[in-house]
């Protein structure tokens, strides 16, 4: 669980297995990038990133975004709904986000499966 920074709401995400052992196992600090928390400069430690990765493209937050809205409908059409923000009409009334979430953040393919 977090606090979004632009609207101070709690968010919980499910995260997938591999995640939780790859997050275990980073240097711990107050902070993941070393730099204000502010776009630009999450920009710019991005695109260091994907040049010191040797990446042809440019990791952004939006590609991120897209990435992530993909991957979630690609598990779970609704799972990628409730990551996008959609909502499920009057379903939301009756469905579990958190467990609708947890199902598919168990079959989120790891990195290493990436092309």
């Amino acid at each position: 669980t977090v606090t979004a920074h632009k609207t101070g709401i709690d968010l919980t995400l499910p995260l997938p297995p591999w995640l939780i052992s790859d997050l275990e196992r980073m240097p711990t600090g107050p902070r993941l990038f070393p730099c204000k928390r502010l776009p630009c400069f999450i920009r710019r430690e991005l695109k260091r990133l994907s040049r010191a990765c040797g990446l042809s493209l440019v990791i952004t937050p939006h590609g991120l975004r897209r990435a992530s809205i993909t991957t979630w409908t690609s598990i779970n059409a609704d799972a990628g709904k409730v990551i996008h923000g959609e909502g499920l009409g009057i379903r939301d009334r009756y469905v579990n986000r958190i467990e609708l979430l947890r199902d598919a953040a168990a079959r989120f393919p790891s990195l290493a499966d990436a092309d």
